[in-house]
């Protein structure tokens, strides 16, 4: 018997079939092309869903993907694939919020309305209050011990490093949500503004006293001199400590943490 090659004869036959299987493979290629705009008409009626007509699904497909065109399949898929992504970053993103926000250093919240404390302690002394002085700023007269907290720094008429020095203690109040007070004596009105416009977008005013009181009284206590002096005030109002002449690159968030609590009773 002659083998067979299973490729079809000139006229279309397959050597490899029945002749009756065979006949139904022939292929028929019209003159013209035209003929075949029946049929055409037919498949684009239905891949368009003019013509559907009711076929069940196969095994593993939606009934309601059986008329559905592929691409809108396709586009199904990836719009699910899509929401599925962005669902699972934003519970991840959720998560690194939470737990930055549980192990990151801050700073304790201030009491609201933070009572003035009564203490025997002498004003200018560690643990006392400020020396209680009306200070004048650019909108009334401000008392000092409602200074709290806050970093209180007392300004000399000449401090060449100064601005420098107040950029670097600026940032660090702003840190713990701290009040800073550029204090000077009555001529200098200018020069706090100055120091103050260079410390735009932080919490900063500026206030004179008209008597120097508060230098006066903390170099009296050996506590300050002549130039910069930083006083740190408590939420109540007591002094936490006084740095006499910082560096520009200072640390002070040591001394800062515990300006927003208040002192603790003996």
């Amino acid at each position: 018997m002659t083998a067979r090659s299973g490729r079809p004869d000139p006229e279309g036959h397959h050597d490899d079939l029945d002749p009756q299987d065979a006949a139904r493979l022939t292929l028929l290629v019209p003159d013209d092309a035209s003929e075949l705009d029946p049929d055409r008409l037919v498949w684009l009626a239905e891949d368009t869903g003019a013509g559907r007509v009711d076929r069940r699904p196969l095994p593993g497909h939606r009934v309601d993907d059986v008329d559905r065109p592929s691409w809108a399949r396709r586009r199904r898929r990836r719009l699910a694939a899509v929401a599925g992504v962005t669902a699972c970053a934003v519970l991840v993103m959720s998560a690194l919020g939470a737990t930055l926000a549980l192990f990151s250093p801050s700073a304790p919240a201030p009491g609201p309305g933070t009572a003035l404390r009564v203490t025997d302690v002498s004003p200018g002394h560690l643990e006392g209050l400020l020396p209680a002085v009306m200070l004048a700023g650019d909108n009334g007269s401000l008392a000092s011990t409602d200074l709290r907290p806050a970093v209180v720094a007392v300004v000399p008429t000449t401090c060449p490093d100064c601005s420098r020095r107040l950029s670097s203690v600026a940032g660090q109040a702003a840190e713990y949500g701290l009040l800073l007070a550029l204090v000077g004596g009555p001529t200098q009105h200018q020069q706090l503004q100055d120091l103050a416009g260079g410390l735009a977008g932080r919490q900063v005013v500026t206030l004179l006293d008209r008597n120097q009181t508060l230098r006066s009284t903390f170099v009296a206590t050996g506590a300050g001199t002549s130039g910069l002096m930083l006083l740190l005030v408590r939420s109540d109002g007591t002094l936490y400590n006084v740095v006499d002449d910082p560096a520009a690159d200072a640390r002070l968030e040591p001394a800062l943490v515990q300006l927003n609590t208040p002192a603790t009773s003996a």
